[in-house]
């Protein structure tokens, strides 16, 4: 009898060491945090939900709190639902009451409008210094303060140009080139100027510093070059003069007062005095003979658009951009036109596209299919960077 006491007593005492001597539960923390799931891009007016990933997975506090940086742009729920309020970026934050760690998103909410045309497809689209928004195509549409004014005098417009000066310029696929003093048409052809050629190629005018006027000129498939009105005399430039080639598509002026010319066979550059070309022989690079658009940046940057991406050229090396090197959704480059900020806009077949020299942002709307923001043809900003985006099915802008 006594051993067993003996037993029990050991037994009790080994259970009370053992319950003295036991862990309270570890809570798991928190170690990271992203954001999962977002549009990136909102439409003023709709909706996104934010998702979020913890790490790891079964950590004990998850709660979130959420935050935007901008309530004016974008708002957020405590649940993560994003509310775009007007145009403009915000960044969203979630952040972990649980150490403190936050994961943060870039939301661009942009506002569509459509404006309808009587002319269809809108090609160029050019803005003069009044913000007097010009398309053309059938037909030349001007816009201003939300007004349409339609030309019914000019048909079949390939290309603008606007000055400082109040001067329009308007190429034709076959009745010459216009001018236009806000009171006044002026109408070049063969038959009552020097003007060796009617038809201008889309989109090839440019406007130099001396208000010289440089336009690819067209009275066959195969092009005839380069034509320039001083104000007072026509000149004519082709492969004999240095071009490259006589199939000029698009026009050029740099800051520095250089010309740049896309062709069917190359890139010509001209100075006013030298011929310097750039082709897939002397570059080593195949795409340079299928550029069809030409812009310029603020930091003198050369971007060419092809149908199989985008060629930035800074004086002495050139860099591709594509769907497989970059964040480019779509490689068919249609137009280029750089904003106030210096971000270089793409208008593409599948949409439009902007790069700030580091990120990549695509747009397309997705507002109840409202509006066609693809086979995009022409590209042009305004004062307040609001880009005016012409299509095979209209005009439409863009705020962002």
């Amino acid at each position: 009898m006594k051993s067993k006491i003996q037993l029990l007593i050991k037994l009790v005492f080994i259970l009370f060491i053992a319950f003295s001597c036991k862990k309270e539960p570890v809570e798991i923390a928190i170690t990271n945090i992203d954001i999962s799931q977002s549009a990136d891009i909102i439409e003023v007016g709709l909706i996104d939900t934010l998702g979020v990933s913890i790490q790891p997975e079964n950590a004990d506090n998850t709660e979130i709190t959420w935050n935007s940086s901008e309530p004016s742009v974008a708002t957020v729920s405590p649940e993560g639902v994003v509310t775009g309020i007007s145009p403009g970026v915000s960044i969203i934050n979630a952040t972990t009451k649980d150490n403190s760690f936050i994961a943060t998103d870039t939301i661009h909410v942009v506002r569509w409008s459509y404006n309808y045309m009587e002319s269809v497809p809108v090609r160029p689209i050019v803005v003069d210094s009044s913000d007097n928004v010009w398309c053309g195509g059938m037909e030349l549409t001007r816009i201003f303060n939300n007004t349409q004014t339609v030309y019914s005098n000019i048909k079949r417009i390939s290309a603008i140009a606007a000055d400082g000066i109040n001067d329009r310029w308007f190429g034709t696929y076959d009745s010459g080139i216009w001018n236009f003093d806000g009171t006044n048409w002026t109408n070049y052809t063969k038959n009552n100027s020097n003007i060796a050629y009617n038809s201008v190629v889309y989109n090839s005018m440019a406007l130099d510093v001396n208000n010289n006027i440089w336009l690819g000129t067209l009275e066959s498939t195969m092009g005839t070059g380069i034509t320039m009105y001083d104000r007072d005399q026509w000149h004519v430039f082709n492969s004999d003069s240095g071009l490259v080639y006589n199939n000029v598509v698009n026009v050029a002026i740099d800051n520095q007062g250089v010309k740049w010319f896309a062709t069917s066979k190359g890139i010509s550059s001209f100075d006013d005095s030298n011929w310097v070309s750039y082709t897939t022989e002397n570059t080593g690079i195949d795409i340079i003979d299928q550029v069809f658009s030409v812009a310029i940046d603020k930091e003198n940057n050369k971007w060419f658009g092809s149908y199989k991406g985008v060629l930035k050229f800074d004086g002495t090396n050139w860099s591709l951009y594509n769907t497989s090197n970059s964040g480019l959704k779509w490689n068919s480059i249609n137009a280029i036109a750089v904003d106030k900020d210096n971000n270089i806009w793409f208008a593409t077949e599948g949409g439009v596209s902007k790069f700030d020299g580091v990120n990549w942002v695509n747009y397309t709307s997705i507002k109840n299919n409202e509006f066609k923001v693809y086979n995009c043809r022409a590209i042009a900003i305004d004062s307040k960077n609001n880009k005016w985006i012409g299509t095979t099915y209209g005009l439409i802008k863009l705020e962002d």
